[in-house]
């Protein structure tokens, strides 16, 4: 990991020159929750200029970084990141907490980030989550319904469980052991017409 981040450095002092103002690795890698072949090396770059020119300079460090397996840099200047602040309060705040300084100055180390606004993203982000939980569930039974058309198994142990999860119905108003007998019947029904489906597409 510290090789290729050495090599990173110097390609993108390389391609960006006097442009390139620090590089920040954040995330997994500093707060010792990093695993190999499975965590991503999170970097920001601090620019003097973003211009469409600035970056067309940064493309084959920023690509060769990609093709190593890593996910493209976070690019910002100054004076948009202190905007960003506001917006990605909570974000900002774990980027501060866990830094390493790759080059440059350390600049979140006196970095000014909002504390009012980390309540309101707080609940921005509960309420996100809540309307990603409706869609799920929402597709869910759309699934359900269509793997029963295919099949012709019997969905009513899927529907007991939605039901519940949905406060449609109490725990008192649903038979567990039927329930349960259709729930696995169901699964073994859908996995047994996907395994023939697919030995007739061979």
């Amino acid at each position: 990991m510290e090789a290729k981040l050495a090599e990173y450095v110097n390609r993108l002092k390389d391609a960006a020159g006097d442009n390139l103002r620090s590089v920040v690795l954040f995330g997994s890698a500093v707060s010792g929750e990093f695993c190999e072949g499975y965590s991503d090396l999170n970097i920001l770059c601090l620019l003097e200029r973003a211009g469409a020119a600035d970056l067309a300079q940064m493309h084959s460090a920023v690509n060769w970084w990609i093709e190593e397996g890593n996910r493209a840099p976070l690019l910002f200047k100054f004076d948009e990141l202190a905007r960003a602040a506001g917006l990605f309060a909570l974000e900002m705040l774990d980027i501060k907490t866990n830094h390493r300084v790759l080059f440059g100055p350390d600049w979140l180390e006196n970095f000014q980030l909002p504390q009012h606004l980390h309540g309101v993203q707080t609940g921005r982000e509960l309420h996100l989550e809540r309307l990603k939980l409706r869609q799920a569930v929402l597709a869910k039974r759309e699934s359900v319904a269509a793997i029963a058309s295919w099949t012709g198994a019997d969905p009513s142990g899927f529907e007991a469980i939605l039901d519940y999860r949905e406060g449609k119905r109490t725990r008192r108003q649903i038979d567990v052991e039927a329930s349960l007998h259709s729930y696995l019947e169901f699964v073994e029904i859908a996995v047994n017409d996907f395994d023939r489906r697919l030995a007739e597409r061979r």
